[in-house]
């Protein structure tokens, strides 16, 4: 989870291989979603940044490892929104980023007919939840300075507020 991932990400360790396969949910009865937990695990690939030596060349690989979690954080985001087309071997990868190059906006409009209900959830309070995934998808442009504090800055998104 988002959470979970800012939480690792502000003790410097990068993941280093999440996906889908990293996250165990607790439940997936949609009478118990308001009780959903999202635990992150297999840190076999985290890593400990060097943070104080940011110049150096591990340092900045680490740094790449906070961008690369975001970035895979987002597909496996594609993923659960997205089920029919990810179960009929949609690359999320090729198709938001290099086809789209996250305008949202398009990438909405080619999965409307397939997954109306992921288009639904992410268009609500004002397209919250779009922006989250295109936020989660480009942080290859990010600067490495933010990259560390990027996810906790990510859960203060309206996407997340109960009381919108």
């Amino acid at each position: 989870s988002l959470e979970a991932l800012a939480s690792v990400h502000s003790r410097g360790v990068a993941h280093g291989s999440l996906s889908g396969a990293c996250l165990l949910v607790n439940t997936v009865a949609v009478e118990e979603a308001a009780a959903l937990r999202v635990q992150l695990y297999n840190f076999g690939y985290a890593g400990l940044p060097l943070l104080e030596a940011a110049g150096s060349g591990a340092a900045l690989q680490e740094l790449q490892g906070f961008r690369e979690d975001l970035f895979n954080l987002g597909l496996a985001f594609s993923e659960l929104l997205f089920p029919e087309m990810a179960q009929a071997g949609t690359d999320f990868r090729r198709v938001i980023v290099d086809v789209y190059g996250c305008n949202m906006s398009a990438v909405a409009e080619f999965v409307q007919e397939e997954e109306p209900w992921g288009v639904a959830l992410l268009s609500e309070r004002q397209g919250a939840g779009w922006e989250l995934l295109r936020a989660l998808l480009a942080p290859r442009d990010a600067d490495a300075a933010v990259l560390q504090n990027a996810a906790s800055q990510l859960l203060s998104s309206c996407f997340f507020d109960d009381s919108y």
